[in-house]
């Protein structure tokens, strides 16, 4: 709940901001940023306790396609890899968003090059292994200490409170950027379901 509080009115305020600066200049991509817009909040608004892993991708790229305006399409690319075998597996809700805010904020955005956002999925025997990482190039403004922000914070309560010992979320910098992995538990359920697609 306090993940959908943080993100209403800073990021709707700079929402708003990129499309109305769009509306003139590109009208068709102004729809596509409304209906983006549209589709993030009427997910933070269903209230799931659990959503498939592609509904989380989803939603992390309608985040991405704002923040990719706002920053300029030259400055920000959205590479995602999700094997569709991986696709219906159930995750806690809101679980990519904050990886992907920060990624953007204190990755590609703190640099004055193009940079990169990738999203990949794997599973590892009964592991859900998801990475976001950030890779950008130019100058950095001086560092923040990416660990320890409120949303990472809050993100590593959850997944404890959910799966206690056997869930993790890491950091650990890369030559361009930073990486952010979370190791999440999959039911045995959901493995055979995988399974049977793959078959």
């Amino acid at each position: 709940e306090s993940l959908r509080r943080r993100l209403e009115p800073h990021f709707l305020f700079n929402a708003l901001n990129v499309v109305r600066a769009t509306i003139r200049r590109d009208p068709m991509r102004a729809r596509e940023l409304v209906s983006d817009l549209a589709d993030l909040y009427r997910y933070l608004l269903s209230h799931p306790d659990e959503a498939p892993l592609a509904a989380e991708v989803d939603h992390a790229q309608a985040y991405l396609a704002i923040e990719r305006a706002r920053l300029g399409d030259e400055r920000l690319e959205v590479s995602v890899s999700l094997p569709e075998s991986l696709a219906a597996i159930r995750v806690p809700p809101l679980l990519l968003q904050p990886l992907v805010e920060n990624a953007v904020k204190h990755g590609v955005g703190r640099r004055d090059g193009p940079g990169t956002v990738a999203l990949r999925a794997r599973l590892e025997e009964d592991i859900l292994v998801i990475e976001v990482e950030d890779r950008a190039s130019g100058n950095r403004v001086p560092p923040m200490d990416r660990g320890s922000g409120i949303a990472l914070e809050t993100l590593r309560r959850r997944l404890a409170r959910r799966y206690g010992e056997r869930a993790s979320l890491g950091l650990s910098p890369t030559a361009e950027g930073m990486r952010a992995i979370v190791r999440l538990p999959v039911e045995e359920r959901e493995l055979l379901e995988e399974d049977r697609e793959a078959a």
